[in-house]
């Protein structure tokens, strides 16, 4: 919203359309980080919540790092965010899924 504000020459002038765009990318990402470690924990307390929160955390990271590895490599060509943001989130799962199979309490 911010970029065709931008281009279109009014910006500020509708903030409801820049919030609901800043809501509509942060809320994916908080939860991935927050909400999804929690609703784990809360149906299943065989998961201790410290491991499935850092194992969120972590493979967030390493998705962000391999994304712009990714695009780094890659360069002018903007046909990479797509693969680069499948990567981050098939990095994600498989670090909150390896810190998931360490955080069962028995």
């Amino acid at each position: 919203m911010l970029g065709y504000q931008l281009a279109a020459g009014k910006l500020g002038q509708d903030w409801k359309s820049l919030i609901g765009g800043a809501i509509g990318f942060i809320l994916p990402v908080l939860s991935s980080l927050i909400l999804w470690p929690l609703l784990v924990w809360a149906f299943n307390r065989s998961f201790a919540f410290g491991k499935l929160w850092l194992g969120s955390l972590l493979g967030f990271i390493l998705g962000m790092v391999v994304f712009f590895v990714i695009g780094m490599f890659i360069g002018q060509d903007p046909s990479w965010v797509g693969f680069g943001w499948a990567m981050l989130w098939a990095f994600w799962g498989a670090t909150s899924a390896a810190f998931m199979s360490s955080a069962v309490r028995e």
